[in-house]
């Protein structure tokens, strides 16, 4: 999730065409069909005892967006075959498989398009049977599809790659005596960076507001680091002109 400034971008465009903020959403699944492959029918919501207390603090599975990321040349559709049509008319696809003939809803997969519905009652308390739904057989190219799915709870998952590498806080109990005793520079490898036991206290990082996503990924980067560059390249080009041996010129 916030991998990189195009998937933030993806997420904030999500958010807004859903009204569900974007710390609510699980990270993007990818996902690839060939020679006959198919997801058969199944709900995105949980009501098991495995993921209960998963949803309890982090909600359940509240909507799925599917974004469409190939065209696919034959079969592949996505199909809900208990979903009511709002326009029986309007929603018949072309040329359909046999798995997206029969009942319900079926939706062809278009390279740019994207399909949303939500999996749960509008208050986010219980399941909706009709979100059932299938990925009918690719059955000839290929077909590549991104899905996200979102929670009616704020989402920090074990899955979430910024939870780790995004945080800030020391995790060595000597903190203070080894940031005293100059490790913050002489001891980068153990003390800072996304592995670092003593960011907090090596000014490595700064502490990010729940589900700031942005603040979140710039902690994923070492300041000390950053700034340690930042004077080298300074110190560098002081009075020296082009060609001048390091350090002359430097009064």
């Amino acid at each position: 999730r916030g991998e990189d400034s195009v998937i933030a971008g993806i997420e904030e465009r999500i958010a807004e065409w859903t009204h569900v903020p974007p710390e609510n959403g699980e990270p993007m699944q990818i996902l690839r069909y060939v020679d006959g492959q198919k997801y058969d029918a199944h709900w995105d919501w949980f009501d098991d005892p495995v993921h209960h207390a998963a949803y309890l603090t982090e909600g359940n599975r509240y909507a799925t967006v599917l974004l469409y990321l190939s065209e696919v040349e034959g079969g592949g559709e996505t199909n809900l075959p208990l979903a009511d049509p709002i326009d029986a008319a309007a929603q018949v696809i072309e040329a359909p498989s046999e798995c997206a003939a029969h009942m319900g809803i079926s939706v062809k997969p278009h390279k740019g398009d994207a399909l949303l519905f939500f999996d749960m009652d509008i208050a986010g308390a219980k399941g909706d049977r009709k979100a059932l739904h299938a990925s009918c057989p690719t059955l000839k190219g290929m077909k590549w599809t991104a899905t996200k799915w979102l929670h009616n709870k704020s989402y920090m998952g074990r899955f979430d790659p910024l939870r780790q590498a995004g945080r800030c806080e020391d995790e060595a109990p000597d903190c203070a005596a080894r940031v005293a005793a100059g490790g913050c520079t002489t001891d980068m490898d153990a003390l800072i960076g996304r592995g670092g036991v003593c960011r907090k206290s090596c000014d490595d990082c700064v502490s990010c507001p729940s589900g700031d996503i942005l603040c979140a990924r710039r902690n994923m980067r070492s300041l000390v680091r950053e700034r340690a560059a930042g004077l080298g390249r300074e110190g560098a080009g002081v009075g020296a002109g082009p060609g001048a041996a390091p350090g002359t010129g430097v009064h």
